[in-house]
């Protein structure tokens, strides 16, 4: 029983207390509107061949699809908590349709919250790397990912001055 409460409890503190995320059905059409496609289809080729290699290592079991869960993921308890971040994960920022990514809000938003991530080290949470201690990035990763990111936001803020 004690078990169930180290890792339910973590959820119970840190979870988002019913905040609401932006969704839209089609982000391209909406992010056309803001940043021109070219820009995006831009970012996104660089995310397949820099970063997307690294997220499929490291991201993309919580925030994407495809990747094998672990062997404990069908043992009743376990199983309702790998499903639940699973979900949480995928509500703030889900990787499975390459850049943009859906979730929180615009391509723009999720850049800098990944470049905030990754220098602060906030994911994979802490109780995620206890039981896969290879899952945090290391500085290769954290390079491209955040050479990445400020490429991505050059670009954007470039077609904004242009817009102007």
């Amino acid at each position: 029983m004690k078990w169930i409460l180290i890792f339910f409890l973590p959820v119970i503190i840190l979870a988002h207390k019913d905040e609401k995320h932006e969704t839209d059905d089609d982000g391209w059409e909406v992010i056309s509107k803001k940043i021109p496609k070219e820009t995006m289809k831009s970012i996104n080729s660089s995310y397949l061949k820099n970063v997307k290699p690294i997220f499929q290592q490291k991201c993309l079991s919580c925030h994407g699809t495809g990747n094998p869960l672990p062997w404990y993921s069908k043992i009743p308890g376990p199983k309702q908590l790998i499903l639940y971040d699973i979900k949480e994960a995928k509500e703030h920022m889900d990787m499975t349709n390459d850049f943009p990514f859906s979730g929180h809000g615009t391509p723009e938003d999720d850049l800098k919250a990944l470049a905030e991530t990754v220098r602060e080290g906030a994911m994979p949470p802490f109780r995620y790397k206890i039981m896969h201690w290879r899952s945090s990035l290391n500085k290769n990763d954290k390079k491209a990912i955040i050479e990445w990111v400020e490429g991505g936001l050059k670009l954007i803020n470039s077609k904004k001055e242009e817009k102007k």
